[in-house]
């Protein structure tokens, strides 16, 4: 691909005035040609003559994927010659091939390999790529371009091929190449046909060896761990026993021992020889795995660190430095490969150290998961705001990034994902950066997706593109006779997307479902569908409204189900927290709710709802457990790691003014109430730590039961036979922290400081706390009680109180 750091030059199309042209029995928009115009095919028989370069490599050949759609237009299939002879007009596929018509200057000088030129002499016409995936998207854009065929989603149903007894083709010439140099939207041909270069299956395709995660696979477990245990990080002391079953090491998504210089070798020799055998890939993932409380904490990896480092950036400097490692190696024999390495959890932000940057031969690649209501630049968002200043830091010390997107996201629950809007901004803003490219989580869900997907695509190639000419050129397409309905149903969800405000989406976004799909918005769509029934003309516009409806359908099943257990919640006995509440409210969820839920499961079972609205996954199975979520309704929440305290004690006293402080006895126990305190890899998900008068923090013990179900689940968790002696004047100062890292949060409502209470088991005093909370806040001699929404505790920073005794 050439300089990495070199940008794409701009695209460069001539067109003349579009030429309407009749051809027998079809009508069809030949193209953007310029007069005078050749005969390719004619009352079934074919006048015109392929003559191609000899690919060697590849499941899609050019002139195949050229008769492939002449003969859908047309019935005919053009003939493949060796030469150029006799009368009629040829066309060109390839370099070699063009040059009998253009002469060796046919490609401009320093066009991206994935380029290409459409260019008329005479008769002939040229289509032609310094490589054949430049000469493919050669291919599918004078399809496209000049021929009217369009891939608008995967499959017969997403392509719409003009018919015609007679083509004709006029002079025409573009040069075009692509804005970005890493394009994955899609998968196999749609992607191909849309000028994708990533998940085609083509087998020169842009290739990236592993994708995240892959220390384990830089250092396999199987290979070096009897042998070399000292290669993987060394946790409390020790190193991974060597006879451990290596699959069990590759569970526990150990690091590896990045300080290692033999660990650097040893990764550089695994890539190395995957280079040597497969020419094609041209980066390679060296990212840590999906823990991040499991690297090595031996003295020279702790060496690797910063002291002040924030959560974002606790390792990024032993990362980079160890991607520079292994890429310096690696160049010595594969110059142009680029090593890849992962901005995400503690990497997510640069070093502190300003003058450490990735080599030329690194990338850093960005997951954006959380806010695509809002583009990345849009100080709207409180999300992507700190995103975008992460970025933004990275982008000082390389231009190499590339970003994972989810242009599809799994916990939206195949709801219609609108995006469109998003984008439109996005993509040229990300241009104009410098970016890489961009590699969207996928599925097969044209019937809410579909939009999305190829405005995407088509801003990957040309981030330029007018976005409204686009989609008004896809509703023509796609619905002919009811593209004034249809329009409106995709722009109408687009639309209370923007209006709504609202940061699409969390990884539990329940309360931002039903903010966005109304039961106003609910009823315009329906009335869209019944409308675009009513004013479709042919069978095909038809069947690509029914796959939409079927969005639609499940979109209700959806929204109805969780408005019903809102319902449930709003209507039973409420805990005053989000994610609390009692088996009765679970058990009445799940009676009313119960059979929705079944009937999605059933609903998504179906071939033909999976395959255009996509099936059951983790997080629908999640979802469809309304005993589960009864609770879980937590909107936004407030700012994570933020105590928003809505009562504690002198409060209260002032709300009571007969009762009366409560004397600190010598010895108390604190409860702890809270969402998702799990259990997790073998010990207990947060600690607890006090400051005392010597100004340091000591750790008074772990929350977590191995025995507690805590998982999804609003449980108290006592701590018994604490000393007085750890209040200072007059304070408990609390910090607790969540210790085993990766992506894991728990929810905290409420602290108490209370007397002995041996007589209470942990359930006795979570009921307690729900059901008499007067006389719990009574009997504490201090407390602090948090909005609904409780405060987050992740591994991002510790939660800090202060809890007062008056």
């Amino acid at each position: 691909m050439g300089n990495w750091t070199a940008r794409c030059l701009a695209v460069i199309c001539v067109f003349a005035l579009p030429h309407w042209q009749a051809h027998g029995q079809g009508n069809a928009r030949s193209g953007p040609f310029r007069p005078p115009f050749h005969t390719w095919v004619s009352e079934g028989k074919a006048l015109a003559r392929i003559v191609t370069d000899d690919f060697a490599v590849g499941n899609t050949q050019p002139a195949e994927l050229l008769n492939e759609y002449i003969e859908k237009i047309t019935g005919v299939r053009l003939p493949v010659v060796e030469e150029a002879s006799g009368d009629g007009p040829v066309i060109h596929i390839g370099i070699q091939s063009a040059r009998q018509a253009a002469g060796a200057q046919i490609l401009p000088a320093n066009l991206h390999s994935e380029g290409f030129v459409i260019s008329t002499r005479g008769a002939a016409l040229v289509i032609a790529g310094p490589s054949r995936m430049g000469t493919i998207n050669g291919v599918s854009a004078f399809l496209e371009e000049y021929l009217g065929v369009r891939w608008l989603w995967p499959g017969e149903n997403g392509e719409v091929v003009p018919r015609l007894d007679t083509l004709r083709v006029g002079q025409a010439h573009s040069v075009q190449e692509p804005d970005f140099d890493i394009r994955g939207v899609g998968s196999g041909k749609w992607a191909l046909v849309n000028r994708m270069n990533y998940r085609t299956r083509e087998p020169d395709e842009f290739r990236l060896q592993w994708f995240v995660h892959s220390y384990l696979s830089l250092i396999p477990p199987a290979t070096y761990l009897k042998s070399h245990p000292e290669y993987y990080a060394e946790a409390d002391g020790a190193r991974p026993d060597p006879e451990m079953d290596p699959a069990e090491l590759k569970r526990k998504r150990l690091q590896i021992c990045t300080s290692n210089p033999e660990v650097v070798t040893a990764a550089a020799q695994t890539i190395i020889g995957f280079l040597d055998r497969d020419p094609h890939i041209r980066m390679v993932s060296v990212d840590p795995e999906d823990s991040q409380g499991t690297f090595c904490q031996c003295d020279a990896c702790r060496a690797l660190g910063e002291k002040d480092a924030p959560y974002e950036a606790r390792n990024s400097r032993r990362c980079l430095l160890f991607a520079n490692r292994v890429a310096k190696l690696v160049e010595k024999k594969h110059p142009k490969v680029l090593i890849k390495m992962i901005a995400y959890h503690t990497t997510v932000a640069p070093p502190l150290d300003p003058t450490l940057k990735p080599r030329d031969n690194v990338a850093i690649q960005f997951c954006r998961f959380m806010d695509h209501n809002h583009a990345l630049q849009d100080p709207a968002s409180v999300e992507n705001r700190a995103y975008h200043r992460d970025y933004l830091a990275w982008r000082q010390r390389t231009p190499n990034i590339l970003f994972y997107e989810y242009y599809y996201k799994v916990s939206w629950l195949h709801l219609p994902w609108p995006i469109v809007h998003t984008l439109k901004t996005e993509l040229p803003y990300l241009h104009k950066q410098g970016l890489l490219g961009v590699i969207s989580q996928y599925g097969r869900n044209p019937a809410t997706h579909a939009t999305g997907y190829y405005v995407a695509a088509k801003l990957l190639w040309d981030a330029e593109r007018d976005v409204d000419a686009l989609m008004t050129d896809f509703y023509q397409k796609a619905y002919g006779g009811a593209v004034t309905p249809m329009r409106d149903y995709h722009e109408s969800i687009e639309r209370a997307a923007i209006q709504s405000g609202i940061e699409i989406a969390q990884q539990l976004p329940y309360v931002e479902m039903l903010e966005l799909f109304t039961p106003e918005l609910l009823a315009r769509l329906d009335q869209c569908i019944v409308n675009a029934h009513q004013t479709a003309v042919t069978p095909a516009e038809t069947a690509r409204i029914e796959m939409v409806a079927k969005g639609l359908a499940h979109t209700h099943r959806l929204i109805d189900y969780l408005r019903t257990v809102d319902e449930v919640r709003r209507s039973g006995r409420q805990s005053r927290w989000a994610g609390g509440g009692n088996d009765t409210l679970r058990k009445e969820a799940k009676r009313r709710a119960g059979a929705q839920a079944e009937a999605i499961r059933a609903a998504l079972e179906e071939p033909g709802i999976r395959s255009v609205v996509g099936g059951m996954n983790t997080y629908l199975t999640r979802a469809l457990r309304p005993d589960s979520i009864v609770n879980r309704f937590t909107g936004k929440g407030g700012a994570r790691n933020t105590a928003e305290i809505s009562l504690d004690k002198a409060s209260w006293l002032k709300e009571h003014p007969d009762a009366a402080p409560n004397p600190v006895p010598e010895q108390f126990d604190l409860w702890i109430y809270a969402n998702d305190l799990d259990f997790v890899d073998g010990v207990p998900e947060h600690s607890l730590w006090v400051r005392t008068g010597e100004d340091k923090d000591v750790c008074i013990g772990r929350v977590g039961r191995k025995g507690s179900r805590g998982d999804r689940r609003t449980l108290c968790f006592k701590l018994t036979g604490l000393q007085a002696s750890l209040l200072e004047k007059g304070e408990l100062q609390l910090k607790i922290t969540n210790d085993p890292g990766g992506p894991y949060s728990s929810t905290l409502f409420a602290i108490y400081l209370m007397p002995p209470t041996p007589e209470l088991t942990e359930v006795q005093a979570g009921e307690q706390i729900e059901r008499d909370a007067e006389q719990v806040r009574e009997q504490a001699f201090g407390f602090i009680e948090l909005r609904r929404a409780g405060v987050k505790s992740t591994e991002v920073a510790p939660v800090h109180f202060t809890i007062a005794v008056p």
